[in-house]
């Protein structure tokens, strides 16, 4: 057997290759969160934002009145990219509000945005660094309270779609879209928040959060569907131990 050094993998720069943001919630009560993507987008919790048990290890609790995570200013969410994925496991109480919002002129102007109520999900995009245009997506369903569920949006520009998908199936599909240009741009954002509007003091979320994730590729639906699995031990099964022959 050789001697020699071992190289040791670097987690945010190849397993969250393709992320912009990935957020598991794993701080203490006390640290800002840590974001695992190649970016390093830091966070600060406000309010009384906590620690709670998530859907996968520990995740974060917000009261709907004044609890958020607030992202690193001029972060490059969705900057010069050709497409999106916003994700995040979810259990909503009361009302919801907004999972993750990102602002492009500092207002409630937003960038990307993905929020749920107790009739529907609602996904927003602005391509530009103007007000206008903005493309939405809705699906007129309601989210059982009290009950984890993983919400996932995606919007490719290129080819003028917009999906939303529940627990790794899709609800809704928006298609042929003008969406001019087919990259957002290569800008950064002055806002960007966990849980409530990025621009108001409004809409503010109600429940737990578990790994928010942004991207800058709008995933497949396939590729959705296989993380959904894999998230809930689906995409293994398991039998009983088996003697050795």
């Amino acid at each position: 057997v050789g001697t020699g050094t071992v190289p040791v993998t670097d987690e945010a720069n190849v397993v969250w290759a393709d992320y912009q943001l990935v957020y598991h919630f794993a701080q203490t009560a006390t640290q800002t969160s840590h974001d695992s993507s190649p970016a390093q987008t830091a966070g600060s919790l406000e309010g009384g934002a906590h620690v709670v048990t998530g859907r996968i290890g520990t995740g974060c609790g917000f009261d709907g009145v004044d609890d958020a995570i607030l992202l690193a200013s001029n972060s490059r969410l969705l900057a010069d990219s050709e497409g999106v994925t916003i994700s995040g496991w979810a259990q909503t109480r009361g009302d919801g509000g907004s999972l993750i919002e990102m602002s492009i002129m500092g207002s409630n102007v937003s960038r990307g945005y993905l929020a749920v109520n107790n009739t529907n999900i609602a996904f927003g995009l602005r391509p530009q660094d103007n007000p206008m245009p903005v493309f939405t997506a809705v699906a007129n369903m309601s989210v059982e309270n009290n009950s984890w569920h993983w919400l996932v949006v995606t919007a490719n520009l290129a080819a003028g779609a917009l999906r939303i998908y529940v627990d790794g199936v899709q609800v809704s599909e928006t298609l042929d879209l003008m969406i001019d240009p087919s990259r957002t741009p290569d800008t950064a954002n002055q806002l960007a928040y966990i849980g409530r509007n990025e621009g108001a003091a409004n809409n503010f979320y109600d429940g737990e959060l578990d790994e928010i994730r942004v991207s800058g590729r709008a995933f497949s639906a396939a590729h959705i569907k296989a993380q959904y699995l894999s998230m809930t031990d689906a995409l293994l099964t398991f039998g009983p131990e088996q003697p050795i022959p």
